[in-house]
């Protein structure tokens, strides 16, 4: 039971014109919050009344505060509730106050049951809000439980469209870092057969000019007329890619000459002829320097 007889401690809350006066039962505020606490272990005086400034806090969020430490309670319903619960936790990480910390988590959580809910009962978005986000991380430190559930959150329940926020301010980069890192944890390593399976041309660029797949070189390049390909040192060998086959790799031009063209590509003309009738029509050599592909 609270006593009534006990002294009042004196709160002043923000700056300039939006400043306000808080009188807070001393023992109350001082029994949960080590920055209460410290701040008037100087005073030995009982009924000396003590003022502590908190200038740098809104004194909307510190009534909140009040409202929870002295009632027990949290709104967790509203449009704004997200972003009313990360400024609240903000503050109680700032005096110190563990079990008013615990309360607002176990509010979040609540506050995000039941919107997830609704969101899909009704199939609508649901997005948290990056400026509650960006207020989080930079009122609390590394190590707060308030950042890691919010990293979970994005991790079980977000999509893309919660990190193409319209809103003002970005997301933090800290907090991007660390969404990251959680992504990567719960996925785990992908191995197929130990290597990448997906194939090379799904990273190839296409010329907008051309719907040909045209070969690139470092240097410049010039076309090798039909006559002039005995005296290619090099050349280089591109076919357009039908489904299930494999963009041909570069060839020496002297070999392939000398052994004819049947056998550049034995494999594939012992299985489909017609594929190599259309190799040999858009066979296109080029000088340039040689491309190795291991």
């Amino acid at each position: 039971m609270l006593s009534f007889d006990i002294p009042m401690l004196k709160v002043r809350v923000g700056s300039g014109l939006n400043t306000a006066s808080f009188f807070v039962h001393s023992t109350l505020l001082t029994s949960r919050s080590d920055f209460f606490k410290h701040a008037t272990s100087q005073d030995s005086k009982e009924n000396e009344e003590t003022t502590v400034a908190l200038p740098e806090d809104n004194p909307v969020t510190f009534r909140r505060y009040l409202n929870l430490i002295y009632a027990h309670k949290l709104a967790t319903k509203g449009d704004m509730q997200w972003l009313i619960l990360c400024r609240l936790y903000v503050l109680a990480e700032k005096l110190q106050d563990v079990t008013s910390k615990n309360q607002i988590i176990d509010g979040m959580c609540v506050f995000f049951n039941e919107n997830i809910c609704l969101a899909v009962k009704h199939m609508v978005h649901f997005i948290l809000p990056a400026v509650a986000t960006a207020e989080l991380y930079d009122g609390t430190t590394h190590a707060s439980k308030a950042r890691k559930l919010l990293v979970d959150l994005y991790t079980d329940f977000g999509s893309e469209i919660w990190l193409r926020n319209d809103e003002l301010i970005p997301l933090p980069e800290e907090f991007i870092h660390e969404l990251a890192i959680r992504l990567f944890e719960k996925r785990g390593p992908v191995f197929s057969d130990f290597r990448n399976s997906c194939p090379s041309y799904k990273y190839h660029d296409v010329r907008a000019s051309s719907p040909e797949l045209t070969p690139t070189g470092t240097g410049d390049v010039e076309p090798v007329l039909a006559d002039e390909r005995s005296d290619a040192t090099q050349a280089f060998t591109v076919t357009e890619k039908e489904p299930g086959e494999d963009v041909r790799r570069p060839k020496d031009t002297k070999e392939e000459m000398k052994h004819g063209s049947s056998d550049v590509a034995a494999d594939q003309v012992a299985t489909n002829s017609s594929r190599q009738n259309i190799a040999a029509s858009t066979v296109k050599p080029v000088f340039g320097g040689p491309l190795k592909v291991r």
